[in-house]
């Protein structure tokens, strides 16, 4: 369900974002109950400061990142920002469709935890211990509400979440761990994951600027696009046309639709986009210009000639 996927993507998209940013981070780790529902999304590396806001002085930032609509840090549409995230949703979001939502982090010096339940109605008060230790961490824990999702069969959400969590390989440094319920994913390139998602275990694959591209044989039940923007799940718009356009182009076949392309092929696309716009919050389609981006990608004569193969 796409409601689903673009929860859980709020989430890890912090972690992803933080991996980028800081370069700081060398595991995210992911736990999921598939019978009570409950998702944990773990990352080291450096984690939210334990103070109170500077404009709100009577709350914790912490609080005030977690819970407070309009919030946020990435408003300003003049500065570069590669984050997928804007306009102080994101986690927020997550909290208000969850039935339990806890926050816990240490920043070297204090340790934080807080918890919402019931939609982020009932908060509890943040708990807060100065407690000195080298590693620093942040881990969101939720329950999401399920009954008001349109969720029934909870342990078949989960099996989907535990899917998602594979994209989380191509898009993080090959140096972050990405681990699924104690086991470390074997993925750590978006060509990895081509050759695994491909019924012949071949694909064909190149980087350009701000793009890697990888196509492989069709997997009609994938669809016919596997795309990720600044980290995010995102298989459809204006990177994921960009690319076919280029792979259509060197095929080199004259009476070859795009259509026929979609039918017969697998695209996978991993783009930075500065300052991406999508058609919705759920982000399922970028309408950023890639061009205007910064986005290049000329196919080589390699590429061409094992595409053509």
């Amino acid at each position: 369900p796409p409601a689903l996927a673009s929860l859980f993507g709020e989430i890890t998209a912090n972690a992803v974002d933080q991996a980028g940013r800081t370069g700081l981070v060398k595991s995210i780790r992911v736990t999921t109950e598939p019978e009570t529902g409950r998702i944990t999304v773990w990352n080291d590396g450096p984690s939210i400061p334990v103070r109170m806001h500077r404009q709100l002085t009577d709350q914790y930032l912490t609080t005030v990142i977690f819970s407070q609509f309009r919030c946020g840090s990435n408003f300003d549409d003049t500065q570069t920002r590669t984050e997928a995230g804007r306009n102080g949703y994101g986690a927020k979001v997550v909290n208000a469709w969850s039935e339990e939502f806890t926050v816990e982090h240490h920043d070297g010096e204090r340790h934080f935890t807080q918890t919402w339940r019931r939609n982020m109605a009932e908060p509890s008060p943040p708990k807060v211990t100065k407690r000195a230790r080298k590693q620093t961490y942040t881990k969101v824990s939720f329950v999401l509400d399920y009954a008001r999702l349109g969720i029934t069969d909870i342990p078949e959400a989960i099996g989907f979440i535990d899917s998602l969590v594979w994209h989380l390989c191509p898009v993080t440094d090959p140096k972050v761990a990405v681990w699924l319920n104690g086991a470390r994913l074997p993925i750590r390139s978006l060509k990895d994951y081509a050759a695994v998602l491909s019924p012949t275990g071949a694909a064909v694959y190149e980087a350009g600027t701000h793009i890697e591209v990888a196509v492989c044989p069709a997997r009609p039940e994938l669809g016919a696009a596997v795309g990720f923007v600044n980290g995010i799940r995102c298989s459809a718009g204006t990177h994921i046309n960009f690319a076919l356009n280029r792979v259509k182009e060197a095929l080199g076949v004259a009476d070859c639709t795009l259509g026929q392309l979609r039918a017969n092929t697998l695209l996978l696309v991993n783009a930075t986009v500065a300052n991406p716009t999508f058609t919705s919050q759920t982000k399922e389609q970028l309408s950023r210009d890639v061009r205007k981006a910064g986005l290049r990608w000329e196919p080589s004569a390699r590429f061409r000639a094992a595409l053509r193969k």
